[in-house]
């Protein structure tokens, strides 16, 4: 988040994430017992999404305090998938995270799909296809999703599966009714289809 506050890209490669950047923002968490302290046996599936929406409050509540001087929030993350029996009889458990559209910046990648999870990425859809009884009919950039405004937000992106044997679906998605907000007069993002 400091990075994103620096006045060049340059300059915000020279800003090093070690204790010493811990120290600039105390984070205070309610009690116990919480949507984001749950207690056990609270179900705590898909914690993620609440984590990620602090972080896009936070990062909000910057860039109100410093005039727009900071990407707009960010997609959190969902995960997709589909599990069962292949066609030869034996279980198959296809689930994997969606990257999720940047926020604008004036950097020309904004405009591409990127993963928040680290060392997490896009599978081709070849590669799908030849591991699991699925078709990708479609994987595609979705057409003015990021947002629009003078440093627009990422593209989100399209994904058309066909299932070719009967099975169970997997869907944990976030920001299927809100699209991200936009920051410094840049419009919302559109919501997740």
């Amino acid at each position: 988040m400091l990075r994103n506050l620096a006045d060049s890209p340059e300059r915000a490669a020279e800003i090093h994430v070690n204790e010493g950047v811990c120290e600039v923002f105390d984070v205070v968490f309610p009690p116990k017992g919480t949507l984001i302290t749950p207690v056990w046996p609270a179900a705590t599936n898909a914690r993620s999404f609440v984590l990620l929406r602090s972080l896009g409050l936070l990062a909000g509540a910057v860039a109100i305090a410093n005039g727009g001087r900071m990407p707009a929030d960010q997609e959190t993350i969902r995960y997709t998938g589909f599990y069962g029996k292949g066609p030869d009889g034996k279980p198959f458990c296809r689930a994997r995270c969606w990257a999720a559209a940047r926020a604008g910046d004036p950097t020309p990648t904004a405009a591409t799909p990127s993963h928040i999870v680290p060392d997490s990425r896009n599978q081709p859809a070849e590669f799908t296809e030849n591991r699991f009884p699925v078709l990708v009919e479609k994987l595609a950039l979705r057409t003015d999703s990021g947002g629009a405004g003078r440093r627009r937000g990422g593209l989100g992106y399209e994904k058309h599966y066909r299932v070719l044997v009967d099975c169970h679906t997997i869907v944990t998605a976030d920001r299927v009714r809100l699209g991200c907000y936009g920051v410094a007069e840049a419009r919302r993002a559109s919501p997740s289809a």
